[in-house]
């Protein structure tokens, strides 16, 4: 039971990790807000806020080609990192009393960084999980990481900012940093290293990659486009709110954070919402939902702009915001070829970076337009068309949200595995059968027939030869290709040590997709090659019968 354990603590690591880095993204931005209007007024609010997202536009390719590049791991690690060394210069830049742009530079730099954690965090989360129902559970807790963190980041800014003011919220930020750093310094699991070491795919044609796999699934792209309507509306708030608090509302320094706060606390309980529509067959109707009802209140914000109705508003426009972020990334998650997810979800924050400078951009225009009212009710057009556009596509998405991702995830970073098109993976992992070992059990015994392909989805099992011990196979390992490419009988023994489960792949399906792709028959014959059986069998039998000798 010790690996159950380990993988456990790994699950909680990573999401408190996540919650310090979304919690600090809203605190810093909010610190980062507050701090331009002091030195520039509305105008500079706009300017850097423009300045906070449009570096994402180089941060998101960025992130993808590091993932795709390197181990995911280390990507996530590094990212932290950053965001560590930059936000500390942010606080020691707002101490020294330099300009609002010297400051945003740091600030922007350690945000630019947080674009790391979402194409990492997809591909690291099927590698964690031993099944769908933890990757599920996983993804529920990433979600309410999102959401809370709509709600403490802008508290932790207003209680902060009234205490110290900006310095004070990046020096926090900053400490949740590389305290995510320490976090996630776990070592890599072997499932881990082996997708590092099987993403062949070149760095600069990472976002390629991406859009070929959005040709392919055109469904995807009105994914994209809700979780790219919720990211307008942010970057428009952005602007629109801080207007709201110290000018329509007159709430002070304060202002911002509070209001922000109200969305967020909104965010806080569409965590029971999201619980329940997760769960379910479809997502497109929460989707869809969600979108028309933020424009609406968009609308009648934007008719009726006072303190009360801001009160009832911004936390059911938080739910709606928050629900369709993480509904559109669950069933983004649910239908995508888990080799892909990376370079897809650097995307989907590339494309979300995209919105939230429209968003920001679109705020300003109609606030010179048409001012405050005007801007809040023409944003909730654009929602509408929005809305409009995608219904079909979100109704082909949810038709598609069924791909065994978890079991794709554990195949795909497996040598004969990995150079398969997603279709035939998906085949292969639909064929798998989950089996359950408990420790001591024999999985398969030398010189018996086999026609099954194990790999490891959970616990350890020790290989032997001639009873000699040669190796244990941890989660992401796999044993028993050697009787089905060769057609001999089983080469070793192998017996759990510890509780375990197995994905268990028959003969054929195991045949069908490895003989039917060049590059993925030619790896598994070269694994089986550099096994040196025949040596390993010479120096076993040597073994057992020096041990037999001295007997």
């Amino acid at each position: 039971m010790k690996r159950v354990s380990m993988n456990n603590a790994r699950m909680h690591r990573f999401v408190l990790a996540h919650l310090l880095t979304v919690v600090g993204e809203w605190a810093a931005i909010v610190g980062i807000l507050v701090h331009a209007y002091r030195w520039g007024g509305s105008s500079a609010v706009g300017f850097v806020a423009l300045a906070v997202h449009v570096p994402t536009l180089v941060f998101a390719p960025l992130a993808a080609h590091l993932t795709a590049r390197h181990r995911a791991h280390s990507v996530r690690l590094a990212g932290f990192a950053v965001q560590a060394v930059a936000l500390a210069g942010a606080a020691i830049a707002a101490a020294l009393d330099l300009p609002s742009p010297a400051v945003a530079a740091l600030v922007v730099l350690g945000l630019g960084a947080i674009n790391t954690l979402r194409p990492t965090g997809a591909v690291l989360l099927p590698t964690i999980a031993r099944s769908t129902e933890e990757l599920v559970g996983g993804n529920l807790r990433v979600s309410y990481c999102d959401s809370v963190s709509g709600l403490i980041g802008p508290l932790v800014a207003a209680a902060l900012g009234g205490i110290g003011g900006p310095t004070a919220v990046f020096i926090a930020c900053a400490a949740g940093s590389a305290i995510a750093v320490a976090a996630t310094a776990w070592r890599p699991s072997p499932l881990a290293l082996a997708h590092a070491h099987g993403n062949a795919t070149p760095p600069r044609r990472v976002m390629r990659a991406a859009t070929a796999e959005l040709r392919e699934r055109k469904w995807a792209i009105g994914v994209l486009g809700v979780s790219s309507a919720r990211n307008l509306v942010i970057g428009a708030f952005d602007v629109l709110l801080v207007v709201v608090a110290l000018q329509a509302l007159e709430l002070g320094d304060r202002g911002p954070g509070l209001l922000s706060a109200l969305v967020g606390a909104g965010a806080v309980v569409s965590m029971l919402l999201v619980t329940f529509v997760v769960r379910r067959a479809q997502l497109r109707r929460a989707l869809t939902g969600g979108l028309v009802a933020t424009a609406a209140m968009l609308v009648g914000f934007g008719f009726f702009t006072s303190a009360p109705v801001a009160f009832v508003v911004l936390p059911l426009l938080g739910m709606c915001l928050s629900s369709m972020e993480n509904l559109s990334r669950m069933l983004l998650q649910r239908s995508t070829d888990p080799r892909s997810l990376g370079p897809l979800f650097a995307c989907l924050g590339l494309v979300g970076g995209i919105a939230q400078v429209a968003g920001v951009g679109i705020a300003q225009g109609l606030m010179a337009l048409a001012g405050l009212h005007g801007a809040l009710i023409g944003t909730g057009v654009v929602l509408v068309v929005i809305a409009l556009a995608t219904t079909r596509a979100l109704r082909d998405a949810d038709s598609h949200a069924d791909v065994p991702v978890v079991e794709m995830a554990l195949l795909s970073g497996l040598p004969m595995f990995a150079p398969l098109p997603a279709a035939t993976l998906e085949m292969v992992a639909r064929s798998a059968e989950r089996v359950k070992i408990a420790s001591g059990e024999a999985v398969i015994r030398q010189g018996d027939s086999g026609d099954v392909f194990y790999a490891v989805a959970d616990g350890e099992f020790d290989i032997d030869m001639n009873g000699v011990y040669l190796r244990t196979a941890p989660r992401g390992d796999f044993f028993g290709e050697v009787a089905l490419l060769s057609n001999v009988t089983r080469t070793a023994t192998v017996r759990a040590r510890t509780d375990g489960e197995l994905l268990a792949i028959h003969r054929d399906p195991f045949l069908l997709a490895i003989t039917g792709h060049e590059v993925s028959h030619a790896a598994a014959t070269a694994y089986v090659d550099s096994l040196d059986l025949e040596e390993k069998m010479r120096r076993t039998s040597r073994s057992r019968g020096a041990a037999g000798d001295d007997k």
